[in-house]
This record gives structure tokens, sequence and C-alpha cells, in this order.
């Protein structure tokens, strides 16, 4: 039995990690090994009205791969034109309220994933006015 683990070991050791020599030992491999990827984009972003005054709710679908979530705030300007000025971390994807809010003011929110392989890429941004 010890020569068996020995021999394991070693064929892990040579292997280092590659999934085709591991295999071709036709040894019989106790689990798959797996790679994190970089987290995708996130979906689905709704931006709602607090349940008070100069609060908004953030909620989105979660992405699996992601540890956590990076949340962009910013202004819109009457051209349209986004001033990106606060930044949020949350592991959460439901019930994240933004609170300080200036009522009468359109805010826009992006948010994109990280995780030890990387970040994702920005959602598009969803904007609300604040009341």
């Amino acid at each position: 039995m010890n020569a068996l683990r020995t021999l394991a070991h070693y064929v892990n050791e040579v292997a280092n990690g590659q999934l085709s020599l591991l295999l071709s030992t036709g040894m019989v491999l106790a689990s798959q090994p797996s790679s994190t990827q970089t987290p995708t984009m996130v979906e689905k972003v709704q931006l709602r009205d607090g349940r008070l005054s100069g609060q908004l709710r953030l909620d989105f679908t979660p992405v699996k791969a992601a540890w956590e979530y990076e949340v962009e705030i910013g202004t819109m300007a009457s051209t349209g034109e986004i001033t990106w000025n606060k930044v949020i971390l949350t592991t959460s994807s439901r019930g994240n309220v933004l609170s300080e809010m200036e009522p009468g003011v359109r805010y826009c929110v992006r948010i994109r994933t990280r995780n030890g392989k990387g970040t994702g890429d920005w959602c598009e941004p969803v904007s609300l006015i604040a009341r």
C-alpha cells in the first residue's frame, strides 16, 4: 500500500498539474483539477428606489466564480456624460443599499467581478434618479 502512495505522489510531482499526463498514467484520478477562470460580466443589474429618500437598492445576478463585486457609482450630467466618483466593494448580489444619494440627481452604477485570477469586464451602466 505504501508503494502505491509513493507512486501516486511521484506521478503528481512529475505531471505538475497537466491533465493529459495524469490521464496517460492509467491511474484513476480522485477529482478533476479545476482551474478558476477570470469571472464573467455581471448581468441583469437592477437599480431601484430604496426604502428611504436618498437611498437606492442594487440587485444583480450573482456570478459563480466571483469572490467580490466592485460597484462604481457616478452621476450623469444633462449631456449624458457620466462622472464616476465612488467605489464600493460587496460580496452580495442582492439587497445592496446605496445611501447618501441626493434626491433629484441621476445616479449611474456599473459593476465588475473579481477573483484570484483577475477582474471581469464592467457591465453596461444602469441609472435612476434618486428620490
